[in-house]
């Protein structure tokens, strides 16, 4: 009698981890109770009819739900499962990645369960879009490259895809030209190109990315159904939110429930500051992504709905796991 084969270490470690995304996402569903709203503004970017000029240019997860519909489920259920297989694409993807990264299969695990656990702490269970889910696995995805040293190339197609989701892909353009750079040599006050063609395609992506938004948003956008024309937004498209933020951050924040979110920006940015003057080249362009990604959520987003810094959980535990004496 043949013997079956005993089930194989990837295969064991892939059921752990789609495991326990299904029940990261079955204890978000339960406490997220806005899904009907989610899908009304995701077909709204369709119709032309967003809560907001800015959110006109978000059309990868819109299209990817009108799939799911396509194929049978209402629009409300096209969004849940959309989101699901989104988070299970990031979980499997983040996973892989730190298994290239050295982690071994059951640190790798550790590193997936931390995840899931932060993900569900830092929800404030109004919004999660499409588009937030998407730009966890594009996020994850620049990340590794950026703080493993791959070939900026790999961004430029990342680049194109993230430009259908949001507006922050003009960050990974900007990573773009910063990767032709020596950015060791710039803290010393010279400049150093180390690759001209990154410099030149990440400000040819930076400025055509900025004029295909702004195209997209002028061309389709017809009304808001809470903001009629969103005049106020027409030029520029997104809400300048700095200095509310702050104040949330370093005021209001200090005194409810919001105080783990104002923690754990101070947690991480200091971390990021502390390893800057020791850090190699790649830990270098790392953090300034980062940064980047952090400056934008602050400058135009509102902190406080978590949705738009759940991202750089990943970012932050790459960078742990490049700085070993951090974990």
């Amino acid at each position: 009698m043949q013997m079956s084969k005993p089930v194989g270490p990837r295969v064991l470690w892939f059921a752990l981890t789609f495991l326990v995304t299904a029940g990261m996402f079955r204890v978000f569903y339960e406490y997220h109770q806005n899904w009907q709203g989610i899908a009304d503004l995701t077909f709204g970017i369709l119709e032309g009819r967003p809560h907001w000029r800015a959110f006109q240019n978000r059309l990868l997860g819109s299209y990817l739900a009108l799939g799911l519909h396509e194929l049978g489920l209402t629009r409300r259920d096209a969004v849940i499962a959309l989101t699901a297989i989104l988070l299970l694409i990031h979980a499997v993807a983040f996973h892989a990645l730190l298994r290239r990264a050295g982690q071994g299969p059951r640190e790798a695990f550790v590193w997936v369960l931390v995840f899931a656990f932060l993900f569900l702490v830092f929800q404030d269970h109004r919004w999660f879009l499409p588009w937030d889910a998407a730009e966890m696995v594009i996020v994850t995805l620049a990340a590794y490259v950026l703080f493993f040293n791959l070939s900026a190339f790999y961004l430029y197609p990342l680049f194109l895809v993230a430009l259908l989701n949001r507006e922050s892909a003009l960050f990974l353009a900007v990573m773009i030209a910063v990767c032709g750079i020596s950015l060791s040599d710039l803290g010393r006050l010279r400049l150093r190109v180390r690759d001209a063609r990154h410099v030149i395609w990440g400000l040819v992506f930076l400025v055509g990315g900025a004029i295909g938004i702004k195209m997209v948003r002028d061309s389709a956008f017809i009304e808001s159904p809470i903001a009629g024309q969103d005049a106020a937004n027409a030029v520029f498209g997104n809400h300048f939110r700095l200095w509310d933020n702050l104040r949330e951050v370093f005021g209001t924040n200090l005194w409810d429930r919001n105080a783990l979110f104002t923690a754990a920006l101070v947690l991480f940015v200091a971390v990021l500051v502390r390893g800057l003057p020791t850090a190699p080249e790649p830990k270098l362009r790392g953090t300034v992504f980062a940064g980047l990604f952090l400056a934008g959520v602050l400058m135009f987003g509102i902190f406080n709905e978590t949705r738009m810094i759940i991202p750089l959980i990943t970012v932050f535990i790459f960078y742990c796991i490049s700085e070993p004496k951090l974990v």
